[in-house]
C-alpha cells in the first residue's frame, strides 16, 4: 500500500508575500482557497481556516511562481462553472471541488473542468463515501480526504477518528492507483496535541501523495529557514518509507494509543 515516493507539499497562500515565501521554501505547489459558501456555518465551533475569494492573489501567482497552482472553488452549485472558468483563466493547473455529496456531482464537475485543468476532489462527506463504487468509475486522478468535514458529516467530535477506526485505510483500498492526500504538514518537531511525527508516519504508511501546510506554518517559520525546515520533513518522510513491516505496525499502534488518549482527555 505504501507509496514509495516523496510527499508533495502545497502551501495555502492569500497574499503576494506568502507566494514569495512558498518559492523561498521550495514548496511543490500553491493552494488558493475560494471556498466560502456554507463553510462558516458548517464549521462553526471548529478550528478551521476560511478565506475569501481573492482574485488579486490569483493574478499575482504567476508573477512569482510557475509551480502547480490548485484553486479550491465552492461546493457544487449554479456558480461552479463561472468559478472554474475564473480559476483556469488565472492560471490554475488544478481545480479542487469540496464537500461533494455524490458521484453525480463529481461527474458534472469533471465535465465542467474538461481538459482546461486537472479536476480534483475533496472526499469529506459520508454520502460520497456511500457512493464510492460510482466514484471510482469516474475519470479523476487526485483527491484529498478532508478529515474535519468528514467528522462533521458523521456528527463526530474528533478529527482523528477516521484514522483510528480504519476509514482512511478503507478509502485507500477502494481507490487504488489514485493520488490521495490527507492530514496536514507542519514543522517536524511541532504538532499539538498530536505530535506531527506520529501523523507523518501514518501518512507514509498509507502512501499519502500530497498534503497542505496551513496557518501554523506561517506562525512557526518566522525565525527559521523555510527551505531547511521543509527539507527536514522530506528527509523524515524518506526515513518513514524505509521502515520495516514490524516498525510500521508498531508506529500504527502508538498512533492509535496516543490519538485515543488525546480524545479521552477532551
Amino acid at each position: 500500500m505504501m507509496n514509495k515516493k516523496q510527499i508533495g507539499m502545497y502551501l495555502f497562500c492569500d497574499s503576494e508575500a506568502q507566494i514569495m515565501l512558498a518559492e523561498k521554501a521550495g514548496i511543490d505547489g500553491i493552494m488558493l482557497d475560494w471556498e466560502t459558501r456554507g463553510k462558516e456555518s458548517r464549521q462553526s465551533g471548529y478550528d478551521t481556516q476560511i478565506n475569501n475569494l481573492n482574485i488579486e492573489v490569483l493574478n499575482a501567482v504567476r508573477k512569482y511562481s510557475q509551480k502547480p497552482l490548485m484553486v479550491r472553488v465552492n461546493g457544487f452549485y449554479e456558480g461552479t462553472h463561472s468559478e472554474v472558468e475564473l480559476a483556469v483563466s488565472g492560471g490554475a493547473t488544478q481545480v479542487l471541488l469540496p464537500i461533494a455529496h455524490s458521484a453525480k456531482e463529481v461527474e458534472e464537475f469533471i465535465s465542467i473542468v474538461g481538459d482546461k485543468a486537472e479536476p480534483c476532489i475533496m472526499i469529506e462527506t459520508q454520502s460520497l463515501l456511500d457512493d464510492i463504487a460510482s466514484l471510482k468509475e469516474l475519470p479523476w486522478k487526485t483527491a484529498f480526504i478532508g478529515l474535519n468535514d468528514l467528522m462533521i458529516s458523521r456528527s463526530g467530535n474528533y478529527i482523528w477518528d477516521p484514522l483510528i477506526d480504519g476509514t482512511v485505510d478503507w478509502i485507500y483500498e477502494q481507490l487504488p492507483g489514485r493520488e490521495l492526500g490527507f492530514g496536514g504538514i507542519t514543522l517536524l518537531e511541532y504538532g499539538y496535541p498530536l505530535p506531527f511525527k506520529l501523523l507523518v508516519k501514518e501518512m507514509a504508511r498509507l502512501g499519502c501523495s500530497f498534503s497542505f501546510l496551513r496557518r501554523s506554518f506561517y506562525r512557526d517559520i518566522q525565525t527559521l529557514d523555510p527551505r531547511q525546515e521543509c527539507n527536514k520533513v522530506r528527509e523524515y518522510w524518506d526515513t518513514c518509507l524505509a521502515r520495516s513491516i514490524t516498525e510500521i505496525q508498531n508506529d500504527r499502534d502508538i498512533f492509535i494509543q496516543t490519538a485515543q488518549a488525546i480524545k479521552n482527555a477532551l
